[in-house]
């Protein structure tokens, strides 16, 4: 039977991938630091840092070697949670602390010194331009993203008529509405939907890829509602940069 820490990191493994991949040039600290903490092995830390493969691919490669550790040695997991959180990637690792709790296990005491001193909360964190990171609360981004909504209905609107039906099988497509509505679907059900859907995300990054999907199935229908989906994603990073500082991008 699969411990707490296996099934926390499985659950996990997609948005640690992605994480990593988009933010490459932590690939080699963090694959350097887990060795050091002798979670993986040396080979693959070496391959980690080998720039020819992709960065998808050596992502992978480390998620996966730190799977076999933690199903040997269950207290890894906590060194892998701080190794996250030194490189700056505090939104992974209490994001890996939430899944633990879910899955009904605890952080475990590490080995040394290296313990996890830290606390699953609300906090993300962007990325800037220049490879900064700032901390930003995923509720805030949630209500500006949400008040850029309402202060641009009326265009949105404009740019979805005649065009709901397409909308909806695109955005059923991407779980981003419910079948009810993808039957009887309306401007204010498909955007009502998209809300719910939003607030429902508890990490910047899993916020992201929720309306990067909302903004691609919409790009998917074309013409004024393609238009509407890149107006969107633009006064979405401009308003969350203004409020907060910090910068988010939509993909995957």
């Amino acid at each position: 039977m699969a411990t707490p820490e296996e099934e926390a990191l499985r659950v996990q493994i997609a948005d640690l991938n992605m994480a990593l991949a988009r933010n490459e040039p932590l690939i080699p600290l963090f694959a350097n630091a887990l060795q050091a903490n002798g979670v993986i092995p040396e080979a693959v830390s070496l391959s980690a840092a080998n720039q020819h493969n992709n960065a998808i691919s050596r992502a992978g490669g480390l998620i996966t070697s730190c799977m076999s550790s933690v199903k040997l040695t269950p207290s890894k997991f906590g060194v892998i949670v701080k190794v996250l959180t030194d490189v700056g990637l505090k939104e992974s690792g209490d994001s890996l602390v939430r899944a633990l709790i879910a899955k009904g296990g605890e952080i475990q005491e590490t080995d040394g010194a290296q313990s996890y001193s830290g606390t699953a909360n609300n906090e993300a964190q962007a990325v800037s331009g220049n490879g900064h990171t700032r901390d930003v609360d995923v509720s805030s981004v949630i209500k500006i993203l949400d008040k850029v909504l309402n202060e641009n209905q009326v265009a949105i609107n404009d740019a979805f008529e005649g065009s709901i039906p397409d909308i909806a099988r695109e955005l059923s497509q991407c779980d981003i509405i419910t079948k009810s509505v993808l039957k009887s679907p309306t401007y204010e059900a498909i955007i009502g939907n998209f809300r719910s859907g939003m607030r429902c995300t508890d990490t910047l990054l899993s916020l992201e890829n929720y309306c990067f999907s909302f903004l691609q199935g919409l790009g998917n229908v074309g013409g004024p509602v393609n238009k509407a989906a890149k107006m969107l994603e633009k006064k979405w990073i401009e308003a969350v940069r203004k409020e907060t500082g910090a910068e988010i991008e939509f993909k995957k």
